[in-house]
């Protein structure tokens, strides 16, 4: 019988019981053993303001080292990254989705916003990595301690203790809890981005348990292994603890690993926050870099927009990255959509997506373009696409290029212009001496530069129209009546006639992304206006700062 080390929590029984499951499904029986720890008896005090560290680990540990229990399961970002000798991690079973989730009182929420509270909103959180990046954002609410395991937290906030509270989407999803009164909204991890290892858990052993920790190879999922060793190699090289205000989001993107990584200042709220966005060909480089960058100077988050309000009239949820770049920028920053899609496949569109797998290039102008691919696309051709078949993917942007990520297609080149021609350049120079057929699934009025370019260059091109943009509900404008935006970001033509038709705020200039959006502005007479460089969030701020400086 192999005894399992565990706390007492919900969540922490939870999570036992489930790999007590994984253990009998491969014939070794179990039985937990609870084990009170540090963290679970102290819920008076933040842990920044305690010795030690370890607090929901130590004494699990102690319980192996004792010969107590065979194993201890751990949430991951729990563990300090270094061990104590005799223990070694034998598993990382497969990982919850690692993102942080915003909890908002029903009458606290404020859709404005990209995170969605009232301003004066009193916000619950202890952990130094989330206060950092949360200042950073929304200067215009109160953090507040919260202690307690994820059943007492979110009855805090049911009985109106806080307005919101930010936990784990991992402990919520474990515990199946009811948030049905509430409203939950997940943050991106690359934007609001989680502790080194979150949503992971961490199966302990002695290190001389040789014949257990054969058994448990099969629990290990090793892609889940190499990104939170990643993001643990991230806080260690930084010299840091669990307790530290440090996250990083590991993953990889086609034949190359990608790392998010945030630190805040040692003191809250003294100092800058600090970014890296790497990519390298490998977990250990990636991870190296970031670190490395962390610690430059020139990580730090340049400010310029202090005092300025900022528009951002797409899609609902597709300026997250941006809404973080301006407001860790220092800009008030509301979400005004102008407008929203829906899926419309013309009839050439719905056969050239079944025949998908006989084009040698394939290109995505946005993260639209990719969902609703994905969502139109036959299942036997999306399985080969994922399986690297058919032609290769190209994407504008690191946004499109991340949703290739999360459905699972490879994507062989990004291109970072804010046009089609630095997409079409790429995909030609790649091609070398060959020309061949390239689709091109979009709006009906998608950007056009793309397909011309390609067929300047002498590829077959098909235009694959599968959505529509269109007006949003007059409701989504509703909220932002009447304010005056020194500069409103505007992303495609269709938002430009939306907005020109109803004027339902003031903007003292507009940031156009792509040239398309730009000419539209031009048309419709309204200026001043300035295209960005590219469609990366950066360069949209900064394309913002020299419009609201001018």
């Amino acid at each position: 019988m192999i005894r399992i080390a565990t706390r007492g929590s919900a969540l922490a029984l939870a999570q036992s019981r489930l790999v007590a499951a994984r253990l009998a499904a491969i014939g070794l029986p179990s039985e937990l053993v609870v084990r009170r720890t540090q963290g679970d008896a102290i819920v008076d005090r933040p842990f920044r303001q305690m010795e030690g560290k370890g607090f929901f680990t130590k004494e699990l540990e102690e319980a192996l080292l004792a010969e107590e229990a065979e194993l201890a399961v751990h949430s991951l970002k729990d563990l300090p990254t270094e061990m104590p000798a005799g223990l070694t991690i034998a598993a990382t079973p497969e990982r919850e989705d690692p993102s942080d989730v915003l909890v908002v009182r029903r009458e606290r929420h404020d859709p404005r916003f990209a995170l969605p509270v009232a301003p004066g909103s009193r916000v619950g959180t202890t952990s130094t990595r989330r206060r950092a990046q949360w200042i950073a954002r929304r200067p215009d609410t109160t953090l507040v301690e919260l202690r307690g395991n994820v059943p007492t937290r979110i009855e805090k906030l049911l009985r109106g203790e806080y307005d919101a509270i930010v936990i784990a989407r991992a402990g919520i999803a474990r515990l199946g809890a009811d948030l049905s009164t509430l409203v939950a909204v997940r943050l991106d991890p690359r934007s609001f981005v989680p502790a080194p290892g979150q949503g992971a858990l961490a199966i302990e052993i002695r290190d001389d348990a040789r014949e257990l920790a054969r058994s448990l190879l099969v629990l290990d999922d090793r892609e889940v292994r190499a990104a939170v060793d990643a993001e643990r190699r991230v806080l260690a090289l930084l010299g840091g603890g669990c307790l530290e205000p440090v996250g990083a989001f590991a993953r990889r993107r086609g034949e190359s690993v990608v790392v998010d990584a945030v630190k805040g200042p040692p003191e809250e709220g003294v100092g800058p926050l600090r970014r890296a966005r790497v990519e390298a060909p490998s977990f250990a480089h990636a991870a190296a870099l970031a670190a490395e960058r962390l610690g430059d100077p020139g990580s730090e988050v340049p400010g310029g927009l202090r005092g300025r309000t900022v528009a951002l009239t797409g899609q609902r949820g597709r300026f997250e990255l941006l809404a973080r770049e301006l407001e860790e920028r220092g800009a008030r920053v509301l979400l005004a959509p102008l407008v929203e899609t829906v899926r419309d496949p013309a009839p050439e569109a719905t056969r050239a997506l079944a025949n998908a797998l006989e084009f040698d290039e394939l290109a995505f102008t946005s993260a639209t373009a990719v969902e609703a691919f994905v969502a139109l696309a036959p299942a036997p051709v999306l399985a080969e696409l994922r399986a690297g078949a058919g032609p290769r993917i190209a994407a504008i942007g690191v946004a499109t290029a991340d949703a290739l990520l999360d459905a699972g297609l490879p994507v062989r080149r990004v291109a970072d212009g804010s046009g089609g021609e630095a997409l079409a350049g790429a995909i030609v120079r790649d091609a070398g001496a060959k020309r061949g057929r390239a689709l091109l699934p979009g709006a009906h009025d998608g950007m056009p530069q793309l397909g011309e370019s390609l067929a300047r260059a002498g590829f077959d091109v098909v235009r694959a129209p599968i959505y529509r943009t269109r007006s949003s509900d007059d409701g989504e404008v509703e909220r932002v009546r009447g304010e005056r935006f020194d500069a409103a970001v505007i992303a495609s033509p269709s938002a430009v006639a939306s907005f020109a038709k109803r004027r339902p705020f003031e903007a003292a200039s507009f940031v156009a992304i792509g040239t398309t959006t730009l000419a539209a502005l031009a048309d419709a007479g309204l200026e001043p206006r300035i295209a960005s460089r590219s469609p990366e969030p950066a360069a949209i701020a900064d394309a913002v700062a020299s419009r609201t400086h001018d």
